[in-house]
């Protein structure tokens, strides 16, 4: 019989793997930190934004490891994967053989993940899962090897750091089981109280020293994305709503996860041992802090680390030996696996973005959503990037165009493509070390994961400037510290002063002021050298514009910053543009267009956003940075600007009435006043 076992194990594990290779693929998400890891191993520090130290990653250990891969490879996309599925083989094999308390339960377990949906999504993906599943299989491992000793309450220190250190709030499922396992060691340690604290402390160093590193290099102890996502001003109810609607969405696509999770609930109450309270009280205080923070966007990311510590109640349990009448459960448990839709076995026939049927399009089937351009099996050779997906593509346009600073709501493929040069501003905050302390608006719809910040007026003219020229006072004196700690140097004073204040709260009644005008024309468009009031037949209104300058010669950049504000009333997705066209009579064409126009420059997302989403209150900077060819000849030349519909080819028509000198009309768009070329 056991020899059956062990093939049908054999069989489980084959399966299994094929099953996680046939689903890897990767997500926007993983390269956010990949772009990091780029700049660490070429010698930029552990930035993302070169001009300034902002910790977007919230998985330093993952991290870290993805480097020392990522040294060796200088290769982003199969190294990841490669790095993915030896940490998932290595888990569920220290599953079968070191937590299973039998070959028969081993190929139960081996199954369940197989058959979730959850686990094997996200055991690829470039996200910091599959560490923390190995990491978690590994404490459970050391707690149920030996007896009590000094070495293994260290031991548990360590990978417990690890696992915070991985990703911290992974501490709500370890709490209970690490005190648990600290009183077991109370007889080793009795009469050492001091020594015992030493073992901990050692075992914690890790997470210590990096919390002091953080700090001091940062300038703050907990990541960016902390601030972005739990800096929002949302209330706290409608967080809560929104992890609700996370779970129910996460169980739809993948029903085995609650029912096993309630197995392993109901083991604990049968037998009642401390180790599986412990594990069963942290796995309810995690679904708790998922509940709590709102869920997230990716179903069933959140539920993986829980689930697996199901599995490890179930899998220690001799509930199968003292209850052999109850077997008929487990294979009935794995049909719910086998007969939903969206179980990983069947392949790709039922993946899709946006599920039917559910209860809302917020939270998403992430594998769905980018496996047909980021799948291990969907990669094309020829392909000009890996993966073959569109952002990638639209990073490498960023990395060769003249503008220095990209705006954007999806920023990992597009920001590591884009390279280091490129400054990207993050709508969602995760990056942008300003944007992530302000609120959301109140009334702006918002997404899970998406807390979409709006641009303070006078900051995009910052960063192209290097000039502080944001328009609202307290705010620019909160950037004023807060660029000092992400970009000023580590070891001076005022810098590590400007630390303590601002982790303190000294500065936040600057940023509390600000909320109340955060919207209103004073607080957007002091930069602008003009106020204007030109609205566009089916699109934005221009409120204002700034040009650089009104001379430049051949070879020089001019930025020609346009003032936008949307009406609920536009209906396509439009294009932005400014052209530097020759106003001579008769003037030479551009020999490379053979047109008049010698500079241009559009912007798919004018501001950042689609104008299909524009927020109505809200004024948009949309600046354009235009090189003149070397060749360009002296004389005056048009600052052309409008609107551009992709789906109709027409330019908008601006209203007439409302142009004034200098200001005046060419066929459908504005000329703004003029430049000289010398």
């Amino acid at each position: 019989m056991d020899r059956l076992w062990n093939v049908l194990l054999a069989l489980s594990l084959i399966v299994f793997a094929v099953t996680l290779v046939s689903s890897a693929w990767i997500g926007d998400d993983a390269y956010i930190t990949l772009r990091t890891v780029d700049n660490f191993v070429n010698g930029r520090g552990l930035t993302w934004n070169l001009a300034e130290r902002v910790q977007v990653y919230t998985h330093p250990l993952w991290m870290f490891l993805l480097t020392a891969f990522y040294a060796v490879s200088h290769e982003a996309y199969y190294t990841t994967l490669f790095v993915c599925i030896a940490l998932t083989m290595a888990t569920v094999l220290l599953l079968a053989f070191r937590i299973a308390v039998s070959r028969a339960v081993a190929v139960f377990l081996v199954a369940s993940l197989t058959l979730s949906k959850s686990f094997v999504d996200f055991s690829t993906s470039g996200l910091e899962n599959p560490l923390t599943h190995f990491i978690l299989v590994v404490w459970f491992v050391v707690y149920f090897s030996g007896n009590a000793s000094v070495r293994k309450l260290f031991l548990l220190s360590f990978v417990t750091s690890c696992a915070a250190l991985n990703r911290l709030d992974t501490a709500f499922l370890l709490l209970p089981l690490y005190t648990l396992a600290v009183f077991d060691h109370a007889s080793v340690l009795k009469g050492h109280r001091f020594k015992g604290i030493a073992v901990i402390a050692a075992g914690f160093m890790p997470l210590v020293l990096w919390e002091l590193f953080s700090t001091f290099y940062y300038g703050f102890p907990l990541p960016n994305t902390f601030y972005a996502k739990l800096n929002t001003g949302i209330p706290q109810g409608d967080l809560v709503q929104s992890g609700a609607v996370y779970l129910l969405q996460s169980a739809y696509f993948d029903p085995l996860v609650p029912l096993l999770i309630g197995c392993a609930l109901a083991v604990t109450i049968w037998d009642r041992s401390k180790f599986n309270l412990a594990v069963s009280l942290g796995i309810i205080l995690y679904v708790i802090y998922i509940l709590r923070i709102g869920g997230d966007f990716m179903a069933g990311r959140f539920l993986t680390a829980p689930y697996l510590c199901a599995l490890v109640i179930i899998g220690r349990s001799d509930l199968l030996l003292a209850r052999p009448k109850l077997l008929w459960v487990w294979p009935a448990l794995l049909v719910v696996g086998l007969v939903s839709p969206s179980a990983p076995i069947y392949g790709t026939r039922s993946l899709q973005c946006e599920s039917t049927g559910s209860f809302t399009m917020d939270v998403s089937d992430e594998r769905g959503c980018f496996y047909n351009d980021t799948g291990l099996l969907k990669q094309q050779k020829g392909s000009p990037t890996v993966p073959n997906h569109g952002w990638p593509r639209l990073g490498l346009i960023a990395r060769t165009d003249a503008s220095p600073i990209s705006i954007m709501g999806g920023i990992g493929m597009f920001g590591y493509f884009a390279g280091p040069a490129e400054y990207v501003v993050d709508l969602n905050a995760l990056a942008n070390p300003l944007l992530a302390r302000l609120p959301v608006p109140e009334g702006k719809i918002w997404r899970i994961g998406h807390f979409e910040r709006l641009i303070p007026g006078g900051y995009l003219e910052t960063l192209l400037s290097g000039q502080n020229r944001i328009c609202d006072e307290g705010l620019a004196q909160y950037y004023d510290r807060l660029s000092l700690i992400t970009r000023g140097r580590l070891a001076d004073p005022e810098r590590l002063e400007a630390i303590w204040q601002i982790n303190t709260g000294h500065f936040d009644g600057l940023l509390h002021a600000y909320e109340a005008i955060a919207t209103t024309d004073q607080a957007l468009l002091c930069n602008a050298q003009a106020v204007t009031d030109i609205p566009f037949a089916g699109g934005s209104t221009l409120r204002g514009y700034a040009i650089s300058s009104n001379e430049a010669g051949p070879g020089d950049q001019l930025v020609v910053t346009l003032y936008w504000q949307g009406t609920p009333a536009i209906k396509n997705p439009l294009h932005s543009f400014v052209h530097i066209r020759n106003s001579q009579p008769d003037g030479p064409l551009n020999p490379r267009t053979g047109s008049e126009i010698w500079a241009q420059d559009e912007h798919i997302e004018p501001g950042g956003r689609l104008t299909i989403d524009f927020w109505p209150p809200q004024v948009y900077a949309d600046p354009f940075v235009l090189t003149l060819p070397d060749d360009t000849p002296p004389g005056d030349y048009f600052v052309e600007a409008g609107w551009l519909d992709m789906e109709t080819g027409e330019q908008l028509a601006p209203s007439e009435e409302a142009l004034s000198p200098p200001l005046r009309e060419l066929w459908h768009s504005v000329l703004l006043p003029s430049i000289s070329v010398r």
